[in-house]
């Protein structure tokens, strides 16, 4: 890939070359798009140092002001919140800053004060905010005292702990370390908000206070090295250079704001040295010592700024295209197709989008190529449609806590979004950021220097949209049926998982239900303690045990595992959702691990089936939790508490296995869970958990053949034991040979408060023939408003076959509704026949199939033609070993245009191994691939399994078997002779998620009403 980059003129160009003509020559294969990045900038040569640097006007900003009184609130609250160093003198303010080879410490240690302990979670007891009454000081919250003192000394290097017996002697307390760090890492903070202020009000004390801070930062800070920063006293050297990795690049970026409005203070000299002794000796410690993933992505915005500011292409050039994070590989890679980057958190996940919009404004005109990214473009999108119930969104893996109440993507993320793309989808979105932020009636005098917003148009907007809809995120495995209107809404959240593990939970096949303007499956959130160690953190947090899943042999799921979805409906009356994930339980031998869900709309709201099947393995447990109040059992009796915990009756609580670390699979987790009750159960049964105000939700259990159902307890927070603990339940099923599948059926439903009766009257299991499919599952649903019969089968071809000859289903799935006694709606899904006692609905075929035949970045091409009816539904792609989906957005004959795109990814040859199939880009950057700390990956699927690889002008196209972090690698079953002529050395390669040849098949649906 060729690179031109200089003062007047940057373009990147990945794929000039026309298609046209191979389109006329070629009749299959993938037809890429150029996906140009160009970088135009009209500014001429600077003839300043301050030239690079984004100006303000500062009438238009006082206009603002003016005509908004609660400005006026935001500046008053600005200058209190710098009011301690204020009142300073510029020898105190110097003071604050040490010489660069004082130690800096997240955490004065990790048990927290030496006296009084307190270090029950990360940062505990002393947290992350300096007080500037004790400079180079730390105070116990618990106690009053004030450390160091005579009695623990400290000169900058920690105080030794010699205590004889300490349970913490030989280690260092980290006193004047963990002032420095925190109040380095909160001082740009100020400057910036010392700027903003001087720039408002012309106060020149808030000008110079800032100035002297700086001036003391530029003498330390070039001096400063990483091998001094540590996080809780065991990973010295960890750390690029002042802070966390994570945070340098953001801390480094508020700063570099604040010098930009404090520009005009500044004589030429000055910001030279600031160029010199702040933002070069930041460049070189990164580029000495670049990081991967979020650590690294998070310096791009400040490096960016820097390059931009001094016009400094070489360092532009890095930041863009060179480092394992770099911008550009991030966006090509490390956002998936449906827009979700590769962290499983969703918390970690938005940094990227925080980032790339950062890189965008930092750029000014030259950053509109991140806005116009297929992958950027999606992102923003993909996060507003997760949105349950106007504010909630599920705290998938490390994010959140146990009570939710309500999550988005910051609202700063959010309005540029917006601004970038002005769509009513975001208009919304960013109306629900408002208000679960609790900023609809304040302002931020970070406000003043963005865009302008004229929210009235924002709220027309919105108000243009229709409510949302069932919606799925193909490759992030996040599916979310939805129903009902205002109060009576019900969304069901599901994740079925993707192939990555960062920040992740073992959590596959996962649930939520969120009604009545609750969730009702809560998560226990971000771990107590952030690090491999902490044995809550492996065992419980992110463990399989404290999810609402099913747990194999007493064993953790594999994590970095992908699940496959089977299918997903949303009409009139139902919605269905069927996915399996057998990759996370290969290593017990599970050759099936499926979950089908469906949803019945009724007056009011709705309620949920849920059919979990699994075979192999010894053991079986389906895990289930409500929200974190006690709950009243319907239909059996529990015996007393048995001693000691799910693991065994002589394993106490939180104890780990010896041997075993908390990550391992080896551990069960059931240390965690106590006051065992168990007892066997034959017919169903229900558990209530009864809100404070009157909102019931509702679970009943249909037992499998010799299931026992557990009745346990736990701590949301096992570590710190902060929160009480709540219930959780066990239906285990130990099959009698590898081929017995284990079927937990169940029906979720909520009872609002004001209604009179629970919904669900009685469930029950329906006898089914021998000549049934073995995944064959019928059950049947009475309720306050009628009655369900719904029938399952884990293929379009299943059979399912009633013991009394009511019911007969040929095909995937089939309900039949009842109301006021009457047979009212039968629904037949991905099937030929459904009969209900002498009524038979059919399809001529159970689903349509066809074959890809062109692929482009929004289109394929098939060899045969879908139906229009197809429009606004999902079509599957099987690109074995891997399975795709899309959304059709628009079909005219065999020509069919898709979303999310088809465009993966895009790397560079430096060179290619025709015997491995082998072709390597060096930089780090398919982060996507990385699986290989899995215990089991050999033969798990990556993100690239079976997806396709092009030169950037086309022509040819080779399937992939696999990648890894600096590579993809070619699948041998094709003829590889013309690769290494297909990918010289230098040359841009695209990476397709599907290709000619592969399986397209939906499922066809058919409703009859009565």
């Amino acid at each position: 890939m060729k690179k031109l980059l200089c003062a007047t003129f940057i373009c990147i160009l990945f794929a000039s070359v026309s298609m046209s003509c191979a389109q006329q020559q070629i009749k299959e294969g993938i037809f890429p798009s150029p996906h140009e990045i160009m970088l135009l900038s009209t500014s001429a040569k600077s003839t300043s140092v301050s030239d690079g640097y984004k100006t303000f006007d500062l009438e238009a900003i006082l206009r603002q002001v003016a005509d908004n009184p609660r400005f006026d609130t935001a500046i008053a609250a600005a200058k209190k919140s710098v009011a301690q160093l204020m009142a300073m003198s510029d020898s105190e303010l110097r003071a604050l800053i040490p010489p660069a080879d004082t130690k800096r410490a997240l955490m004065v240690h990790r048990k927290g004060c030496p006296v009084h302990g307190g270090g029950t979670a990360v940062y505990q007891p002393f947290g992350t905010t300096v007080d500037l009454k004790y400079p180079l000081q730390v105070r116990c919250p618990i106690g009053g005292e004030v450390y160091p003192n005579d009695d623990f000394p400290d000169d900058g290097q920690g105080w030794l702990d010699d205590r004889p017996g300490s349970p913490t002697e030989g280690e260092r307390y980290y006193f004047t370390g963990w002032f420095n760090h925190w109040f380095l890492y909160s001082m740009p903070g100020y400057v910036k908000t010392m700027a903003q202020v001087w720039f408002l009000t012309g106060e020149e004390k808030y000008s110079h206070t800032a100035r002297v801070l700086i001036e003391r930062f530029m003498e330390v800070y070039p001096d400063i090295d990483g091998r001094d920063l540590t996080y809780d006293g065991t990973d010295w050297g960890v750390y690029v250079k002042m802070t966390g990795t994570f945070w340098e690049g953001t801390v480094l970026m508020d700063l570099t704001r604040g010098i930009e409005l404090l520009l005009p203070t500044f004589e030429d000299s000055f910001i030279r040295d600031i160029h010199d002794r702040i933002y070069r000796p930041a460049f070189d410690a990164y580029r000495a010592k670049p990081a991967s993933g979020n650590w690294g992505n998070l310096w791009n915005t400040a490096l960016t700024k820097f390059g931009t500011v001094t016009g400094d292409t070489a360092m532009l050039n890095f930041v863009l295209f060179e480092h394992p994070a770099a911008e550009v590989p991030t966006i090509d890679n490390q956002f998936m197709r449906d827009g979700f980057p590769y962290e499983a958190s969703i918390s970690y996940a938005s940094t990227y989008q925080f980032v790339a919009g950062n890189v965008a404004e930092a750029m000014g005109e030259n950053g509109r190529w991140v806005w116009d990214h297929p992958h950027m473009r999606e992102s923003f999108h993909a996060f507003a449609d997760l949105v349950c119930l106007g504010r909630f969104t599920h705290f998938a893996a490390d994010a959140g806590g146990l009570y939710n109440n309500g999550w988005t993507l910051p609202v700063r993320e959010v309005r540029s979004a917006y601004l970038a793309y002005r769509t009513p989808k975001l208009a919304r979105y960013l109306l629900q950021a408002l208000e679960v932020h609790g900023m609809s009636e304040t302002v931020s005098l970070d406000d003043l220097f963005r865009e302008p917003l004229d929210m009235e148009k924002v709220k027309r907007k919105a108000a243009s949209l229709e409510p949302p809809q069932s919606t799925m995120a193909p490759l992030r495995g996040f599916a979310i049926m939805r129903t009902g209107e205002d109060n009576s809404r019900t969304e069901l959240f599901f994740d079925y998982g993707f192939a990555h593990a960062a920040h992740s939970h073992a959590d596959r096949l996962n649930i939520n239900l969120f009604a009545a303007g609750r969730e009702f499956i809560p998560e226990m959130g971000y771990p107590e303690y952030m690090d491999h160690i902490a044995p809550a953190t492996g065992g419980w947090t992110t463990h399989t045990v404290c999810h609402a899943t099913v747990e194999v042999n007493e064993k953790r799921q594999l994590f970095s595992t992908f699940g496959d979805i089977h299918g997903f409906v949303d009409t009139d009356g139902i919605k269905y959702a069927d996915a399996s994930c057998e990759d996370a339980y290969t290593h017990c031998g599970v050759d099936l691990y499926r979950r089908a869900l469906v949803m019945i709309d009724i007056p009011g709201g709705a309620y949920v089936v849920d059919l979990f099947r699994v075979r192999g393995g010894e053991q079986h447990d389906y895990l289930f939790h409500g929200p974190p109040v006690d709950v009243s059992l319907e239909g059996l009796t529990l015996p007393e508490p048995s001693a000691g915990t799910l693991a065994g009756k002589n394993i106490p609580f939180g104890h780990k296995p010896d041997g075993v670390r908390p990550y391992d699979i080896d551990n069960s987790g059931y240390q965690y869970l106590y006051d065992v009750q168990e007892t066997a159960v034959e017919k169903p049964y229900g558990v209530r958990w009864l809100s404070d105000d009157g909102t019931m939700f509702a679970a009943e259990f249909v037992p499998d053949e010799n299931e026992t159902f557990i009745l346990t307890k736990g701590y949301p927070r096992p570590a710190s034991k902060s929160l009480p603990p709540m219930p959780f339940m066990v239906r285990r099923k130990k099959p009698v040979d590898d081929t017995e599948i284990s079927q937990f059926a169940s029906v979720l439903s909520v009872k609002r408060a004001g209604e009179s009766m629970p919904l669900v009257q009685e469930v029950k299991r329906i006898e089914l023939t021998d000549a049934s499919d073995k995944t064959a599952y019928g059950i049947s649903v009475k309720h306050v408003y009628g009655e369900e019969v719904i029938l399952f089968a884990a293929s379009s071809d299943g059979h399912v076959f009633s013991a009394d000859g009511r019911f007969r289903l040929d095909g995937q799935l089939g309900a039949a509704s009842w109301r006021n006694g009457r047979l009212e709606r039968m629904i037949l899904i991905g099937g030929t026949d459904f009969y209900v006692e002498g009524n038979h609905i059919q399809q001529g075929t159970a689903g349509v199939e066809a074959e890809v035949v062109q692929v482009y970045d929004s289109k394929v091409v098939l060899d045969k033609p879908l139906a229009s009816d197809t429009e606004g539904c999902v079509i599957f792609i099987d690109r074995l070993p891997v399975r795709s989906a899309y959304w059709v957005e628009k079909v005219d004959g065999k020509t069919v245009y898709v979303s999310p795109t088809t465009w993966i990814g895009r790397g560079r040859v430096s060179e290619i191994d025709v015997e491995t199939g082998m072709i390597l880009d060096g930089r780090s950057i398919f982060r996507l691939a990385d699986i290989q700390r899995q215990p089991y990956y050999e033969g798990i699927r990556n993100y690239y399994s079976g997806a396709w690889v092009v030169p950037e002008s086309g022509g040819v196209s080779y399937r992939l078997k696999t990648a890894d972090n600096k590579s993809v690698v070619l699948d041998h079953d094709q003829d590889l002779l013309r690769a290494e002529h297909d990918f010289p050395d230098g040359i841009t390669f695209l990476l397709y998620d599907i290709g000619p040849g592969d399986k397209v098949w939906a499922l066809n649906v058919k409703q009859v009403g009565f």
